[in-house]
């Protein structure tokens, strides 16, 4: 006899730490992988725990595109054989592979050593299967009569086709929600939170549990900052990531230039994936807020349709751009690799320039370092004193940092002729082995060795042999058959072959398939091919491109990957404005008493920002079960309700009537006993009530209405109503309000044809059972 489901949680990675994030969720027989992410140093150390699991995975569901949340899925399926079904939004999906390339890309031109290559993040991402928000996934239990898990995206902000996920199976609700955002942003809307109450498992992070409410001014705060350094005719940079929160940066500025018209200073983009980042953003429309949605459905209207904006991929590119102050957006946000830390690097050292952090970003990075030891990672409230208030170092101070690079120089003296002796010797042995094995190809119409051996009874006996031997001009004849063994003068026929044969070439016709004639310099070319034995009919590049002008290709030269040490000394000032659209820790706190959950999960977020807001919901949410576990830690989180599974007889499913409810789900009232479980039945048999014991039931209302919602209702049936103070008024005489501890709507007034109608109208809203 089966009870509830079997619920357990193992932080892999991001627990108790803001670094990334990876978990496992095992539902009864069925293991799920949340996330699966990496930091940019791209330390297999560090996802060692995942890899250890790679086994045990059904199915992997990604949150954000963001490499904290999706950077070991190349890894895992391109060197450790994951192979199962990922599910994550489109956005995702096409956004998660920008911050693929652009890491590998930049490690590529920094000379670093990539644990994947392309192929790896393509074999990743054909596992992929894009969902839409509200879309149902069916994951097929382990057993062979097991109900179906059901997985379904919603929105959670933050990034583009960021998602928090609902994990049902039969009345188990298990909701994973990591980096939420609240709030409606330029090109996002909130999450979507009012949906879910009272979930039986919730697994959020802390990350933001100590994070004062965000700065309401802070675009006034960037546009001070900026046009200040701009107008000193300093630079600023902006580390960003590739193809996330740099979205929302992008229209903030954009907005900017074009309303304090600053034309006169370039706006720059610099990734390696600049340009594809913002044409999968401009066709990702549909996914992003209702102001740029509706402006492009009526207006026709793409916000991400640039006119200040300039894309580089590489230095060089900015470098044709001219001098100039300039603002610089530049990936990686760590400023481990990528452009950003060669512009780092450069202008660290310019006191008229501006390194602005929008991020915290990774632990254990250079930007953290950076902020904590010049800027101290603190939010001014008056930007205005910048320069003196601890963002800048004083002239008299000398705040370093040794940067370790690798970079790819030409051999020179010693160096270079060892390698050109190498060369040519590796050459010559190449060129010996092609002549042997042109002078010894095997034939192709001859038999095996075995198969070409003469019959013994063939074979002539010696007195024969003795006796038909002679001075033969042509030839010589056996003395059994009588053949000859030669043709003619000079032949000697394949030892492989089943039979003399003569050599034959191929003649190449004058003409193509089409009847136009073919030069002679290609007829030419495929004879001496055929003579030389090559198995190409292709000619030489030399007889193909007749131009006697054009260059011969430049010769190789070649080169050495060396490491090297730069001293950086910080010199500008170094700024931190937070810009992360992350719901700060009031927020956080509201959501979470609004979904009251009967577990909490908190992971991924510093140690004491994650105890910090554990003590908060054992008060606020008691009696629900807190947890903040510690990586490798498992969690028992199954439900502490016994929950039985039933099975409906025949003769009680006749006289049930469903009713239909939305597009996906039937309900029905069932009276019935439990009846006797047979020896072997997993499940409680369900019979009717005897007719002497069954009695009617109370009225049951399915369904839920929103008190806007029956407003419109109760205006279209000609009930004038208003809300007033939180309570919807109707008709002057009549009230409808919500009732906060049991979200249920109260209709009060008194006994009235207004009462009668508007309560008539309230039912309609409800399925009644």
């Amino acid at each position: 006899m089966e009870t509830g489901n079997r619920v357990r949680v193992t932080p892999l990675i991001g627990a108790h730490s803001e670094g990334p994030v990876s978990y496992l969720l095992q539902l009864d027989q069925v293991t799920i992988l949340l996330d699966c992410g990496w930091d940019d140093h791209l330390d297999p150390t560090t996802i060692q725990p995942i890899i250890d699991r790679v086994g045990d995975i059904d199915a992997v569901l990604i949150s954000h595109s963001d490499t904290a949340h999706l950077g070991a899925l190349p890894y895992l399926v391109g060197k450790k054989g994951l192979n199962v079904p990922v599910y994550c939004t489109l956005p995702v999906h096409k956004m998660g592979q920008m911050f693929l390339y652009d890491i590998f890309l930049s490690r590529q031109a920094a000379e670093l050593d990539a644990v994947f290559d392309l192929d790896d993040v393509d074999s990743a991402f054909s596992l992929v299967q894009p969902l839409k928000y509200s879309q149902c996934i069916h994951l097929a239990g382990a057993g062979g009569d097991q109900a179906a898990i059901t997985v379904t995206p919603y929105l959670a902000g933050h990034l583009l086709g960021g998602t928090l996920w609902k994990i049902s199976k039969e009345t188990e609700d298990i909701i994973y929600a990591v980096d939420l955002n609240h709030k409606k942003e330029r090109h996002l809307n909130g999450a979507v939170i009012e949906t879910f109450n009272r979930p039986g498992l919730l697994i959020t992070d802390a990350y933001t549990a100590l994070r004062p409410p965000s700065n309401a001014r802070a675009d006034k705060d960037l546009s001070d900052v900026l046009l200040k350094v701009l107008r000193s005719d300093g630079s600023v940079l902006m580390p960003v990531d590739t193809a996330g929160r740099v979205l929302e940066l992008v229209l903030t500025l954009e907005l900017m230039w074009t309303h304090a018209k600053l034309g006169a200073y370039q706006l720059v983009l610099m990734t390696s994936v600049a340009y594809n980042t913002l044409e999968f953003a401009k066709s990702h429309l549909e996914w992003m807020n209702d102001a740029i949605s509706n402006s492009f459905d009526h207006h026709r209207t793409n916000a991400f349709t640039t006119r200040h904006l300039h894309l580089c991929h590489s230095k060089e590119e900015l470098l044709a751009l001219g001098p100039g102050p300039k603002v610089v957006m530049a990936s990686m946000g760590s400023l481990e690799v990528g452009p950003a830390r060669e512009l780092f690097s450069d202008w660290a050292g310019v006191p008229n320039n501006l390194i602005l952090f929008t991020d915290l970003g990774q632990p254990n990075t250079l930007a953290r370092e950076v902020m904590h030891k010049v800027a101290r990672a603190r939010q001014h409230e008056s930007v205005a004193r910048m320069h003196a208030h601890a963002s800048q170092p004083a002239p008299s101070e000398r705040v370093a940092f040794t940067l370790q690079g690798r970079a790819r120089v030409a051999l020179e003296g010693e160096e270079l002729r060892e390698f050109e002796i190498k060369r040519d010797v590796q050459e010559a042995e190449a060129q010996a082995a092609r002549v042997a094995a042109t002078v010894a190809v095997p034939s192709t119409h001859g038999w095996s060795n075995a198969m070409s051996q003469p019959h013994p009874q063939d074979q002539a006996s010696p007195m024969e042999t003795d006796a038909t031997q002679g001075g033969q001009i042509d030839g010589e004849k056996s003395g059994r058959t009588g053949k000859w063994k030669c043709l003619c003068e000079g032949f000697e026929p394949d030892q492989e072959a089943a039979g003399p044969m003569f050599p034959h070439t191929n003649q190449m016709e004058a003409w193509d398939d089409y009847g136009q004639p073919l030069p002679e310099s290609f007829l030419a070319s495929f004879n001496q091919a055929q003579q030389d034995g090559k198995d190409t009919m292709e000619p030489d590049d030399s007889e193909v491109n007749d131009d006697p002008t054009a260059e011969p290709p430049a010769p190789e030269i070649p080169t050495k990957i060396v490491d090297s040490t730069k001293e950086v000394v910080v010199r500008c000032a170094v700024l931190y404005l937070d810009m992360e659209g992350r719901s700060d820790a009031r927020s956080i706190k509201m959501i979470l008493q609004h979904m009251a959950p009967l577990q909490l999960v908190l992971v991924h977020g510093s140690y004491e920002a994650t105890e910090a807001l554990k003590c908060h919901c054992e008060k606020a949410l008691a009696p629900a079960k807190v947890y903040a576990p510690r990586v490798g830690e498992l969690l028992d989180c199954s439900s502490a309700i016994a929950a039985y599974k039933v099975k409906l007889t025949e003769e009680i499913m006749s006289k049930v009537h469903f009713k239909r409810v939305d597009a996906e789900y039937e309900v029905s009232w069932i009276d019935g006993q439990l009846g006797h479980v047979p020896m072997g039945e997993r499940h409680i048999p369900l019979e009717p009530l005897d007719s002497e014991t069954e009695v009617p039931h109370k009225a049951a209302l399915v369904g839920t209405v929103k008190l806007s919602d029956f407003k419109h209702t109760l205006t279209a049936a000609g009930v004038p109503a208003e809300f007033s103070g939180g309570v919807l008024l109707c008709g002057g005489n009549v009230t409808v309000r919500k009732d906060a501890s049991t979200q249920k709507l109260v209709l009060e007034g008194a006994l009235s044809e207004d009462y009668y109608k508007i309560r008539g109208v309230l039912y309609s809203q409800y399925h009644i059972l």
